[in-house]
């Protein structure tokens, strides 16, 4: 009897595992695992969401690699930014900090209260709608990005939508609207 149980181990270990991979590789299309990621990066920093200050864009990937980008404004210094990347349930303060030359204004920022991360599933579904309108090889996203605009406004830019007969561009608006589908 011992021998059937030490057989089925490998293959329940392999089970759980296939389904964590799955899990996060559908970080981008998962509202509450999305919410949870900025939560815990108000809690890692210690401050609330107020406090925490975005500049740059917010990139989330799925995929391979699924994670978050995001640039902050570093608490003791209003001219430099730090990068930090979400994995696996787990921030990190990455080595590739934004060392502007010789800046002498604050980097252009907004609370990170303002954004809501869960929004990347609702447009991630949008995405998908459109990739499905015109029969796309891929029918999913791998990124969307939180990008600032000049005159400080930000739009949801998104993954080339690619089909057999060519791509289309995809951007949404702040509020989630689609600003811009076009063939390319």
């Amino acid at each position: 009897q011992c021998h059937n149980l030490e057989e089925k181990i490998p293959g329940q270990i392999r089970s759980v595992m296939n389904i964590q991979e799955a899990t996060a590789k559908a970080l981008l299309v998962d509202h509450s695992a999305l919410a949870d990621a900025q939560q815990r990066l108000s809690e890692q920093l210690g401050r609330p969401t107020e406090q925490i200050l975005v500049t740059g864009s917010i990139d989330f990937y799925d995929g391979d690699e699924p994670r978050i980008e995001i640039d902050l404004v570093a608490p003791d210094d209003a001219l430099r930014s730090e990068h930090y990347i979400y994995r696996s349930g787990l921030w990190q303060r990455s080595e590739t900090d934004i060392l502007p030359p010789e800046r002498k204004k604050p980097l252009p920022a907004e609370a990170l209260s303002s954004v809501r991360f869960d929004q990347a599933a609702e447009l991630a579904q949008a995405w998908a709608a459109k990739a499905a309108g015109v029969h796309a090889v891929v029918r999913e996203p791998y990124y969307l990005s939180l990008m600032p605009l000049a005159d400080g406004s930000r739009f949801w830019h998104s993954a080339t939508i690619e089909t057999r007969r060519g791509q289309y561009y995809l951007s949404f608006r702040r509020d989630g609207s689609v600003w811009e589908f076009k063939k390319l």
